[in-house]
């Protein structure tokens, strides 16, 4: 499908249409500027691809290339990879091919100590052939480290056949490798994540490279064409952000998915026009109790009602996949359609969370996230926090002396920056008139927060306080700690 230019800054396409500004790619039709060891990996002039040898033949054959630079968080490699022979051999030996990014060029042999995310594929002569999902931090990756003790094995059996990897490091601690049909990066055929430690770094050279051990004979080889590599870029399938207007809309006509320009492209974005019917709505933000929380596709907005004089934990969410461990942001409206403040010290409070779990607030959970809170004891006020491994039942975070005030509309932003969750409150729908600031430095490891959700929790009382939000323009960044 040609990409369409719309008025009113929207833009419609595919999915597969456009990606982002590719850092480095190599499709081998041109000079050849990668480093060989030995004769059998490297460069083919004649056939524009990688020739990759996997045997073993107690010589280190290997190519690299440097790309000087690569960020310690995000990153993406993709390659269409091609096993031409996977066979043979007479000695129940493993044999091992690495593709992936190192610390260390091809010249270090397999067994060197390098930093290094990758994957590898054995080659098991009476045993099962698979790929592996391995890291290291100042280890060799061969047999003598990390491919004896993958982060993850894949159920698919490697065979003479053509795939399409992609390697992604998302934060600074979590990898995924995954394997497609096509050459569009569109058929998964299985997915699997490492965690890594952030001291893994300097991963500066695209490395392929077979395991230098003792000679065993085998038929282990194949081509590696179109490398495309992408530094501070973890996900694909979206417009350069530099080439369209700020706040500028792109919908995906075959997935649905509609990104916003505004300071780059958000990984996400919702407004709630683009749902035609309430099932649509319901299917991706998914509410336990549909009478105080849901999408009113009538008003465009996310309401949430927090009143009432009975004990309640209610939840809505929105599955993101997966968020960077180390750094993103949060955009949203809220406006506080009714409040009316709380008489005794019983607990009510709603908060907007991205939190490990998709349950109601007191489930044991990691999270970050800022509440609504009206209590006689705190005031009626706003709350910055997070924790590991607890609920939110109560949140003991960072108070705002700002308060709760009946109709008022603010611009909320939360920003990760490793430990530290910061919320912004602006009156302006630019995010330029601060109002406030609060920073909390949490502790413990929070990690894996996949599910945006509203979350609401009152306890028994005679005293009917009620905080009834109404939230809208949602839009989010990962991998990023300021837009």
């Amino acid at each position: 499908m040609t990409i369409k230019y719309l008025d009113s800054k929207r833009i419609n396409g595919l999915s597969t249409d456009i990606v982002e500004t590719v850092t480095f790619s190599d499709d081998f039709s041109g000079a050849d500027s990668w480093t060989d060891t030995g004769t059998l990996t490297g460069v083919n002039i004649s056939t524009d691809v990688i020739d990759w040898s996997g045997v073993r033949d107690n010589v280190n054959q290997s190519t690299s290339f440097d790309l000087t630079t690569v960020s310690d968080t995000v990153f993406s490699l993709r390659f269409k990879l091609t096993i031409s022979a996977i066979s043979g051999g007479t000695v129940d030996s493993s044999h091992f091919v690495f593709m992936g990014l190192s610390s260390t060029a091809g010249s270090s042999i397999s067994s060197s100590a390098r930093d290094f995310i990758g994957l590898a594929i054995r080659r098991r002569v009476n045993g099962t052939n698979d790929f592996r999902a391995i890291d290291g931090d100042g280890i060799s990756w061969d047999d003598t480290g990390a491919v004896a003790s993958p982060d993850a094995t894949f159920s698919t059996v490697p065979s003479a056949t053509t795939y399409y990897i992609e390697i992604k490091r998302t934060s600074a601690t979590v990898y995924t490798i995954n394997i497609y049909s096509n050459s569009a990066y569109t058929t998964l055929t299985e997915t699997k994540s490492g965690v890594c430690v952030a001291t893994n770094s300097s991963l500066r050279y695209i490395l392929i490279q077979n395991y230098k051990e003792s000679v065993e004979t085998s038929s282990f080889n194949g081509t590696i064409d179109d490398i495309q590599f992408w530094n501070g870029v973890s996900l694909h399938n979206k417009p350069d952000s530099t080439t369209v207007q700020t706040n500028s809309l792109f919908t995906e006509t075959d997935t649905g998915k509609i990104l916003w320009s505004g300071n780059g492209w958000a990984t996400f974005s919702d407004d709630f026009t683009s749902y035609t019917t309430q099932a649509l709505a319901d299917a991706s933000w998914v509410s336990d109790d549909t009478t105080n929380q849901r999408v009113n596709i009538t008003d465009d907005n996310l309401f949430s009602n927090n009143n009432g004089a009975s004990t309640i934990q209610k939840v809505i969410y929105y599955d993101l996949t997966s968020t960077s461990d180390t750094a993103w942001v949060l955009r949203f409206k809220s406006t506080l359609g009714s409040f009316t403040a709380r008489t005794d010290t019983n607990t009510q409070h709603t908060n907007v969370t991205i939190s490990s779990s998709n349950a109601p607030s007191d489930t044991v959970s990691d999270w970050m996230g800022l509440t609504w809170n009206t209590h006689t004891g705190l005031g009626n006020i706003y709350d910055v926090g997070g924790k590991d491994n607890t609920g939110i039942s109560q949140f003991n975070g960072t108070y705002f002396t700002k308060t709760l005030v009946n109709g008022e509309t603010i611009y909320v932003e939360l920003k990760r920056n490793g430990a530290d969750i910061t919320a912004n409150l602006f009156s302006d729908a630019n995010y330029t008139t601060l109002i406030e600031t609060r920073t909390k430095t949490t502790t413990g490891t929070i990690t894996s927060l996949r599910y945006l959700k509203v979350t609401i929790r009152r306890t028994v009382t005679t005293s009917n306080g009620i905080i009834n939000l109404l939230l809208d323009d949602f839009k989010f960044w990962n991998g990023v700690s300021s837009v």
